[in-house]
């Protein structure tokens, strides 16, 4: 179980060490990954649920 995890984890390792080498060094970085990646899918929810509720109610 451990090496299967690791060997799909590995993978996605690449990409969230590039992500954390960049949000480590640029906050404004990686707000904008966080907000495309989806890694804070609360703040982009919130954004996404309100714009979004928003226009239908409004239409």
């Amino acid at each position: 179980m451990s090496d299967r995890r690791k060997a799909l984890s590995g993978h996605d390792r690449t990409l969230s060490d590039r992500r954390k080498a960049l949000s480590g060094r640029d906050k404004t970085l990686s707000d904008r990954y966080k907000s495309l990646s989806g890694r804070d899918r609360t703040l982009s929810d919130r954004k996404k649920s309100l714009s979004g509720r928003d226009k239908t109610l409004s239409d």
